[in-house]
């Protein structure tokens, strides 16, 4: 999305929209800009890289940290998102800020986090966004392990944009 499309949601005050509350949202935190400025990284560098879409008002996205071009494993919280997880099981896993939520248009149900959720349990079927500070994946609950659906086409030991 274009700043200047950005600009003209935030600007119609008077036909507030879902997207514009979540912009407004993220520039009272501090996401004021959508990218930043042209940097040179060196060797073992750390870039946090956060994608986000909405699509006929269906949000989804990804995100998480690069090193060297390869993006660090997936936390702890994604292995918890299991068939019969409950908040506890979710929260002892967390390394940071934590969110599980349902996707959809906007926060779907359930929604479990530091301060919601404490009665819920994941079950087979749910596919979710689980953000963990800096990492965000798509979750599928499954019988057995979750499966990553935002998971990279590529092995992880192999740089982002590589063919080696």
């Amino acid at each position: 999305m274009a700043w200047s499309g950005v600009e003209a949601v935030l600007d119609r005050p008077d036909a507030p929209t879902p997207i514009a509350n979540a912009l407004v949202a993220m520039a009272a935190l501090g996401a004021t800009i959508p990218s930043s400025e042209p940097v040179v990284r060196r060797e073992g560098d750390t870039t946090v890289v956060d994608l986000g879409v909405v699509v006929d008002l269906y949000e989804g996205g990804v995100g998480g940290r690069f090193v060297d071009g390869r993006r660090e494993h997936a936390p702890a919280l994604v292995d918890a998102c299991r068939d019969g997880a409950t908040h506890d099981d979710l929260a002892e896993s967390s390394t940071g800020p934590w969110l599980v939520r349902g996707l959809g248009m906007g926060y779907e149900t359930p929604v479990i986090d530091a301060q919601r959720g404490q009665g819920l349990t994941l079950m087979a079927g749910m596919v979710l966004s689980v953000t963990d500070g800096d990492h965000r994946d798509v979750v599928a609950v499954t019988s057995g392990q979750p499966e990553v659906l935002s998971a990279p086409p590529y092995p992880a030991d192999r740089p982002a944009g590589s063919s080696a």
